[in-house]
């Protein structure tokens, strides 16, 4: 539930917590809706992502998390998707995603994943834009925003632009999907996290 896996753990209790070795992460949950909507095998014939019995021998809620989440338990990973509605449960027991992203349902964990996957990336990128010593070319950021903006419109412009964030976030995440190697037959020394992030404010 955490996101963390037993053997992250293990190596952060070793590690002291350094800070300098610290990177963070999408959680679990979240690699799983990713994998379950991006890969072809997770895919029905219009490329939703295909409903799994829990259990099999071809392919299941289990080998999905076996290959995205490593160790997490799948009856753990099960229930917390379903406590935060990315997943519901039929009656004949099949388990269908009906979230593509992982969005924690109270406040804490809200804040959690805004600094952790929202503030710490931008900081990052802030930080070595402004490097006089970067290492390669300064790594997009831009913002658009208005000042003229009648109050009264706020809700409807906020649901037009959520639509098109999303819709344009759909498209990312397929690029990604088509980026990443085999996640069985890789060297994981070589990995690196890649990201995007947008989002909306009002001032």
């Amino acid at each position: 539930m955490t996101g963390l896996t037993r053997k992250e753990v293990k190596r952060l209790r070793e590690d002291n917590f350094n800070t300098d070795s610290f990177v963070a992460r999408r959680s679990s949950p979240a690699d799983l809706l990713h994998f379950w909507h991006t890969d072809p095998d997770y895919l029905n014939e219009s490329g939703r992502p295909k409903r799994l019995h829990y259990e099999g021998n071809q392919l299941s809620f289990c080998s999905l998390v076996k290959c995205c989440a490593g160790d997490v338990p799948p009856g753990a990973m099960r229930t917390e998707l379903k406590r935060i509605g990315a997943i519901v449960e039929h009656d004949n027991g099949e388990l269908e995603a009906v979230k593509r992203y992982f969005i924690p349902g109270d406040v804490d964990e809200r804040l959690e994943l805004g600094l952790n996957l929202g503030l710490a990336p931008l900081a990052s990128t802030i930080a070595f834009n402004c490097d006089p010593n970067r290492d390669g070319p300064a790594k997009f950021q831009r913002m658009s925003d208005s000042a003229w903006i009648d109050r009264d419109n706020l809700l409807a412009l906020q649901d037009d632009l959520t639509s098109d964030l999303n819709n344009f976030l759909v498209d990312i995440d397929q690029k990604f999907s088509k980026a990443e190697v085999d996640r069985e037959n890789t060297d994981q020394s070589n990995l690196c996290r890649v990201g995007v992030g947008v989002f909306f404010f009002t001032g």
